[in-house]
């Protein structure tokens, strides 16, 4: 009985050793898994790290002087993609909508080159805001200045306005698309009322830039 009961004790430390050794290297089999799938995700985190660097800058500079007031009025800017063949025509949609109190603008919502004093106007720029086109259009106003006629538009009342901009004499490339409505007339709350002058929308009324390739 005595020789029986060694013997037992003899088999159960080879189990019980043999399981420690199989849980042993479980554990190491982890670990390495472990190492693994966590240097695999550290490739995948530094991989996209540089794809993202390598992209070109997804925020496009904040250009001009901001208006007076941004709850006055806004500027929305409408494209039909981001992505545009060189010699295609971008055509641009400018939407312009009263905030909660209404606003006052002179009454013409035409493009700014027709006045350079106010109106629309919306551009290519290269990402350090030059023009990218080699051949910009400049300002057509000439002789006297006529007096200007403000309108008040209500509250979420819109105003609209488009253009088709060519992209022939433009580089392949990435550019931001610039649009707004500006109002640079200096006597703007003249001979209006006091409790009117605080609605009128002054300075560049500008949408969110778009980021766009030209191939």
């Amino acid at each position: 009985m005595q020789a029986s009961s060694k013997t037992g004790t003899k088999d159960s430390r080879r189990v019980s050793k043999k399981i420690g050794t199989f849980v042993k290297r479980l554990a190491n089999h982890r670990a390495k898994q472990s190492t693994t799938i966590l240097a695999v995700v550290i490739g995948c985190l530094l991989l996209s790290s540089y794809l993202v660097g390598a992209q070109p800058a997804s925020n496009c500079p904040v250009l001009g002087t901001p208006q007076l007031s941004k709850s006055l009025v806004s500027v929305e800017n409408r494209t039909k993609g981001l992505v545009y063949r060189r010699g295609e025509r971008i055509s641009v949609e400018l939407i312009l909508r009263a905030g909660p109190r209404g606003a006052l603008l002179p009454d013409f919502f035409g493009p700014f080159l027709q006045t350079c004093r106010h109106g629309f106007a919306a551009a290519i720029l290269t990402l350090n805001g030059r023009s990218a086109d080699p051949n910009p259009i400049g300002c057509a106003s000439a002789g006297p200045t006529p007096p200007v006629t403000y309108v008040e538009l209500q509250a979420g009342e819109t105003r609209m306005w488009s253009i088709d901009l060519p992209t022939a004499s433009i580089s392949p490339g990435h550019y931001c698309l610039y649009a707004e409505y500006l109002n640079s007339e200096p006597n703007a709350s003249s001979g209006l009322p006091k409790e009117k002058a605080d609605l009128i929308a002054r300075g560049h009324i500008a949408a969110t830039p778009r980021l766009i390739e030209i191939r």
